[in-house]
């Protein structure tokens, strides 16, 4: 089970799905899995891989941002363990067999 946040991107009434930071304390507080954050959010504050991660959570992006093949690469190299992406065949001749075992 994953926490989802907006990270402030769009507007929810639980003011945990409004920031990154709140999502990841919730998920360590229920010991989730990790969180999903919208990528626009993590691109402000990409401080937040590091913070998921060294709190021992998975981290997974979706977005628009995400059809973007040099911002997925950035998150790679961030250390986010997923996308969520809509342009799967774009992405994937780009990232070839490594991006399938990856």
């Amino acid at each position: 089970v994953m926490f989802l946040s907006t990270g402030g991107r769009d507007w929810h009434a639980d003011p945990r799905r409004m920031s990154i930071a709140a999502a990841i304390d919730e998920a360590c507080h229920h010991v989730l899995s990790g969180v999903v954050v919208d990528s626009g959010a993590l691109r402000m504050w990409p401080e937040a891989a590091e913070r998921a991660r060294s709190s021992g959570l998975k981290l997974l992006t979706y977005g628009l941002e995400n059809d973007s093949i040099e911002w997925v690469l950035c998150q790679q190299r961030m250390g986010v363990t997923g996308v969520i992406v809509d342009d799967m065949q774009g992405l994937m001749a780009v990232l070839g067999r490594a991006g399938r075992e990856g």
